[in-house]
Formats: structure tokens, C-alpha cells, sequence
């Protein structure tokens, strides 16, 4: 099972060979145990609102266009995943990427990101 970061779900909709090789590989063999944050969607929309990111549509439509698109199913933020997050080490300090990698952790999932702060949790596995 795969969790997709915020930057793999873009490039996965928008430039799949902005991922690794590995990455769309596992991705491929995964395809119907693809999952994703919902802190995702609001991670993206502070994004957008900051002018750094630009959608093909409002993310309103974007965003469950591209879960159905992939097969991806959305793993809502609960209570769990906000303490779960509450309790990781101090590794990382941005607040999605601790929601995410506590998802995994709970839900036992890999990570699929380039980001190297993420592989600083050992006890999640990371794909890229």
C-alpha cells in the first residue's frame, strides 16, 4: 500500500516523468493500493493561494478528478492521524509531511516522495 506525497500526486497527474523510475514502477504495481492524505488538498490550496502553484482547474474539481483518474482513495485526517502526528520525533517540521508520515505509520503504508526528511523516520518506508 502507497501513500502518495502532495508532490507525487501533481507530478503523477501532470508530468509522470517528474518521478522516479522506482516510483512509477511501484506506483504501477500498486495501482489499486494507491492512497492519499487529505491534507494534501489543503496543503495544495495554500499553495496555490501563495502563487506557487497553478492547477488546470480549480482544485475543487482538480482534486477528486485526479483520485478517480488514478484509483486513488483519499484517507481523511482524524483524530488518530492528528495524534499520531503530535507524538513523532522533530525530525520535520512541516506540518503536512508529519500528517502524511504519521498516515503511513498508522495505516502501514510506504511513502511515495523525494523528500529527504521524510526518510529521517525509519520505521516508515519510503519509495522514490
Amino acid at each position: 500500500m502507497l501513500l502518495l506525497d502532495t508532490c507525487t500526486l501533481v507530478w503523477l497527474d501532470s508530468d509522470p516523468a517528474l518521478l522516479s523510475a522506482s516510483a512509477r514502477q511501484e506506483i504501477g504495481n500498486q495501482a489499486r493500493s494507491l492512497f492519499v492524505s487529505s491534507v494534501s488538498a489543503l496543503e495544495l490550496g495554500i499553495k496555490i493561494r501563495k502563487g506557487k502553484l497553478t492547477l488546470p482547474m480549480p482544485l475543487e474539481t482538480w482534486f477528486p478528478g485526479v483520485l478517480a483518474a488514478h484509483g486513488i482513495e483519499e484517507i481523511v485526517v482524524d483524530w488518530r492521524v492528528s495524534a499520531a502526528t503530535g507524538a513523532l520525533p522533530l525530525l520535520h517540521s512541516d506540518p503536512f509531511d508529519r500528517i502524511i508520515i504519521a498516515t503511513a505509520k498508522l495505516n502501514n503504508q510506504s511513502i511515495v516522495t523525494p523528500d529527504q526528511l521524510i526518510r529521517a523516520y525509519s520505521d516508515v518506508p519510503v519509495v522514490w
